[in-house]
């Protein structure tokens, strides 16, 4: 229904939609790239990483005492 809908808006009115969308994903890459430059995110990222690492080591442990022998 709103596929519909867009494909048979007019291209002026799809334009200002458009204009809006790619003004929004300008902001975000801006906003995004300077939290990527803080040490919030570092310190995230870091803590992801371990947590990963936990997860498949813990995966790998289950794994090994799951199958059967």
């Amino acid at each position: 229904m709103i596929g519909k809908s867009w494909r048979t808006l007019d291209p002026t009115e799809k334009e200002r939609y458009v204009s809006q969308a790619d003004a929004a994903k300008k902001a975000y890459s801006q906003s995004l790239a300077e939290y990527k430059d803080t040490d919030e995110y570092r310190n995230y990222s870091q803590y992801l990483l371990g947590f990963k690492a936990k997860q498949a080591s813990e995966s790998r442990c289950r794994d090994i005492w799951a199958s059967p022998e």
